[in-house]
């Protein structure tokens, strides 16, 4: 967006003063996931004519970690409008060209038990349910996710954004993540690191990840024995 409007200086801010001397050159990455995120990240910098990397103390930083805390803090009562003037909008760029397409209807499937809903109704248009506790438990999951052009991201603890699945999207990421798409077939607690990797989340990827390579024959075949007995051992007394 700032190469678009033809901005040749930027100034970069980060509380992590680890990632602040990786771009720097100071320190290597040898994290083999991190190495293609810092690739791209040095890609867009030698894009701008002058990048100035600065790293924010944490006693500096009080403000920001005060305001992402505060949509778990504050307890609005029912019928209460409130306007909260938005300063800044950070958005992710795709890495894909757009496109413009015209003369397109588009309709959307939701799944009733879809936990994705509420948090997009209130990320988009500020609705909440109306039972107090599932109102303050939207509000506490909502700061952790995004919801930029029409699909939902989850912010990962690496701070990465982890495009949200639905029932048949987690399905169909599953066999591709467990099947030859992405090399051998992977095992259980693998397959939900593997499906990170391919920047996926749904709330419950690692109990699906288990379930899912339980019903999967050859992993069966070839996982290792289980010598644990069927029934519980007895201590026995010789006389």
């Amino acid at each position: 967006m700032v190469l678009e409007i033809g901005v040749s200086f930027i100034e970069i801010y980060s509380d992590s003063k680890l990632i602040i001397n990786q771009l720097s050159l100071q320190y290597d990455v040898k994290h083999e996931d991190l190495k293609p995120y810092f690739t791209y990240a040095r890609q867009l910098m030698e894009r701008f004519g002058n990048v100035m990397l600065e790293h924010v103390l944490r006693t500096e930083n009080k403000r920001a970690n005060a305001l992402a805390n505060l949509a778990t803090a504050l307890m609005m009562p029912d019928n209460v409008a409130l306007n909260i003037p938005l300063c800044q909008q950070w958005i992710m760029p795709p890495l894909l060209p757009e496109c413009q397409e015209a003369n397109v209807t588009t309709s959307h499937l939701i799944d009733e038990e879809d936990r994705h809903q509420p948090i997009i109704e209130y990320l988009e248009h500020g609705k909440l349910p109306k039972d107090s506790r599932h109102k303050t438990e939207v509000r506490r999951r909502a700061a952790h996710f995004i919801y930029y052009k029409g699909t939902l991201y989850c912010r990962s603890l690496e701070g990465f954004f982890l495009r949200c699945l639905g029932k048949e999207e987690s399905i169909k990421a599953l066999e591709e993540a467990h099947a030859d798409v992405c090399g051998a077939y992977q095992l259980g607690p693998k397959l939900q690191f593997q499906l990170r990797r391919m920047d996926y989340y749904w709330p419950k990827m690692v109990q699906d990840s288990m379930d899912y390579a339980k019903k999967c024959e050859a992993c069966q075949y070839h996982g290792n024995f289980i010598h644990q007995p069927l029934e519980p051992l007895h201590q026995t007394v010789a006389s």
